[in-house]
């Protein structure tokens, strides 16, 4: 194979960073889907081996939120924030790379899951999981008392493993233990069928895929 063959090969393309052949930019929302998050924040824990897959499936969820340029700080509206414009929980969407929380995590991400007003979601199977739907009523149930009492605009995090079903099961005990999940944390997990319609909750289904702890 000659050089310029091997320059065929490795062309990616700039937008999706996906092999040139296999572009998905044309299936990509027209607009960032961001901004119908208002009442909902995504919070991903990614094991750091998922991290470093060329076909990890995060990146793609992010370009349908946010377009094809974020950085790594983005806020809700994916453009980097001026200092001190927004308070630390205003995200759409932070990525925490790590097999836990832990004190070192994004402040953002610690200060609504250790707030005992907000309401979080974890998308993962447990025995005690319920149904998405039923998960998520209650979960609504919940933000609008609670923004009823505080008189405070709440929103519901999402919470999501990224990682193979082995270690996200880890993470999840490994979590658990060390009491960093919120004590009223409504646990769903998802049906086969349903898994299927985002990449996400795929991976949450069957063990997840998903910035530091």
């Amino acid at each position: 194979m000659n050089t310029e063959d091997k320059s065929k090969k490795r062309r990616s393309c700039p937008g999706c960073q996906l092999p040139a052949k296999t572009c998905i930019c044309p299936s990509l929302p027209a607009e960032p889907l961001f901004s119908l998050l208002t009442k909902s924040r995504l919070i991903v824990l990614q094991h750091p081996h998922e991290s470093r897959k060329k076909n990890r499936s995060l990146p793609l969820v992010e370009l349908c939120l946010f377009g094809k340029k974020r950085g790594k700080d983005a806020d809700s509206t994916g453009k980097p924030p001026e200092k001190n414009e927004r308070s630390e929980s205003d995200f759409v969407m932070k990525t925490i790379v790590g097999r836990r929380f832990g004190d070192n995590c994004d402040a953002g991400v610690l200060k609504v899951l250790r707030d005992p007003e907000e309401v979080s979601v974890l998308v993962f199977p447990h025995e005690q999981a319920l149904e998405l739907d039923a998960g998520l009523k209650l979960a609504e149930e919940r933000r609008r008392a609670r923004g009823e009492s505080t008189g405070k605009d709440m929103k519901i995090n999402l919470v999501f493993i990224d990682a193979t079903w082995k270690l996200a099961s880890e993470m999840n005990r490994k979590v658990s233990s060390l009491g960093e999940w919120p004590d009223d944390l409504i646990r769903v997990q998802m049906k086969p069928s349903e898994a299927e319609a985002t990449s996400i909750p795929r991976g949450a289904s069957r063990g997840g895929n998903n910035d530091r702890g």
